[in-house]
Parts: C-alpha cells; sequence; structure tokens
C-alpha cells in the first residue's frame, strides 16, 4: 500500500494507457489516458491509501488452487490538478462570495458543487438584535463547519481559538474589505496552506511590495496591496506560477521578479 497525504501530487503516467480511480465520499471519477510522454496529474485532498494491491488465493470446480491478484478501489479523494471545483471538507479554511441573504442564512459561493450556507448567527457573540447585515458580492472568510454529501456545505465564521466579537475589527473570521479576488487551482492553495515552507513567489514579492493576502482551500485568493496595481500584479503573478511545477515554477518565479524589479529601478 501507498500512503498519500493531502496535497500531494499523484502522477499516473508510467502506470498504463488507462487507469480508473474509483470514487469516494466528496470524490470524482475519471479515467486516466494518453500517449506514454503524456504525463497525467492528479493531486490527493486528503491523506489516505492509494492503489492497494492484494492478492487471494480462490479454488476452482477442479479443486486445484490458483492466485488472483486485485487491484483495491482507491481510498483517497482526486481531481485534477488544475481544477478549480472545490470539495468542501469539515474544517477547511475558504474565501466565500454572499450570493443571496434572508432573515436566517447566506447563500455563499465557495467554488462547490452547491452554494454553501451561513446562518447569520455563526459569528463570534452575535446575537439576534446584533449581527452582520452583509450585502449581496461581499467577501467573506470563513471556515466549513460541516460538509455532507447529502446536504449544502455549513459555514461558520466563529473561530474556537479566539474570541474576539465580529464587529471589534480583529475577528479572524470576518468579512474581507477592499482588494480583488481570483480563483486559482485548488491544489495549488491547499499546498500552499499545508506547507510548512513559505511559498517562495510570495517571499521574493514581499521583498518589493507590502500587501495583505487570504487563501481559501477553496481556490479563492484576496489580495490587497497598497495600490490597485500593486494588487493586481500579484494576482498575475500567482495565476502564471500557480499551475507550474518543479523548474518551470523556478523559472517562471525568476521572470516574475525580474521584471518587478525592473519596474522599481524607473
Amino acid at each position: 500500500m501507498e500512503t498519500v497525504r493531502a496535497g500531494e501530487v499523484l502522477d499516473f503516467g508510467d502506470q498504463g494507457k488507462s487507469i480508473r480511480l474509483h470514487p469516494g465520499k466528496n470524490s470524482i471519477r475519471c479515467e486516466v489516458s494518453g500517449d506514454n510522454n503524456e504525463v497525467k496529474k492528479y493531486v490527493a485532498t486528503k491523506t489516505g491509501m492509494l492503489h492497494a494491491q492484494s492478492y487471494q488465493v480462490n479454488l476452482t470446480r477442479n479443486g486445484k488452487s490458483e492466485s488472483k491478484q486485485k487491484r483495491d478501489k482507491v481510498q483517497v479523494d482526486i481531481l485534477p490538478f488544475n481544477s478549480k471545483r472545490y470539495y468542501p471538507q469539515e474544517d477547511d479554511t475558504v474565501i466565500g462570495v454572499i450570493k443571496s441573504k434572508n432573515p436566517e442564512f447566506y447563500q455563499v459561493d465557495i467554488n462547490a458543487e452547491s452554494y454553501a450556507l451561513l446562518n447569520t448567527l455563526e459569528f463570534q457573540n452575535a446575537t439576534r438584535k446584533d449581527k452582520p447585515n452583509f450585502q449581496e458580492g461581499t467577501l467573506v472568510y470563513c471556515r466549513v463547519k460541516a460538509a455532507d454529501e447529502h446536504g449544502k456545505p455549513q459555514l461558520s465564521c466563529i473561530n474556537p481559538l479566539e474570541k474576539k466579537a465580529w464587529n471589534s475589527g480583529e475577528a479572524f473570521f470576518t468579512d474581507l474589505k477592499g482588494g480583488f479576488v481570483k480563483d486559482l487551482s485548488v491544489a495549488y492553495c491547499r499546498q500552499n496552506l499545508l506547507s510548512q515552507k513559505g511559498d517562495p513567489l510570495l517571499e521574493q514579492l514581499g521583498s518589493f511590495l507590502t500587501f495583505e493576502m487570504c487563501v481559501g482551500f477553496n481556490g479563492k485568493v484576496w489580495v490587497k496591496g497598497q495600490s490597485v496595481v500593486d494588487t493586481v500584479f500579484v494576482l498575475q503573478a500567482l495565476e502564471e506560477v500557480s499551475a507550474l511545477q518543479g523548474d518551470e515554477r523556478t523559472k517562471r518565479i525568476e521572470e516574475v521578479v525580474g521584471r518587478l524589479r525592473a519596474s522599481k529601478k524607473k
């Protein structure tokens, strides 16, 4: 058995022309196929076991035994590497866009198959008389409270680790004011959030620019720079680099930083 961790890239390029990945909860069915020179990449969305091989002994009608190789079902959720479709998981931090509201709930777009629900009381210290009144189009940074394959995802802006009120201006989960938001690949954002190392691109951009940034497991990235030009540059740089891997990504980061360095010298 092979263990894979959430965010790890899975490469099936050397395992034949066609491999079926059986779906589990929050997963998708797909076929990996193509020429031998064509690289097929997917990313695990949670830790699990992949491509377990087992052998079992079966008795034939004539009494002789024979061994039969059996490939077990894939036990991890997967999605195409550059996919922007998000499969909600409990406790993921996400960025959403409020699409509609009523006195009890906001409907929020988090790049999932259906809109998620955010109860109007799911804010730190909120009451029926003192709660947010967000308008359609508002960006909210929140966490997935519950994710059930048979119902809509449930969101929350309550942080169990702090007690700062929603209207204090210091709450961890809140609405995001100003700046711009962009959809990048879910895999890139997940790797960015789970990595123990800093993102090389962001580290180098940070030496030239000052900006705030918020990344969601659902592929949405919010950036607010000191100017619109700075904000747009950071988002464009992230878009250029997010779909690349290995040496290609390193080379593109050098190109992006080179352009930024040149612009600052003018």
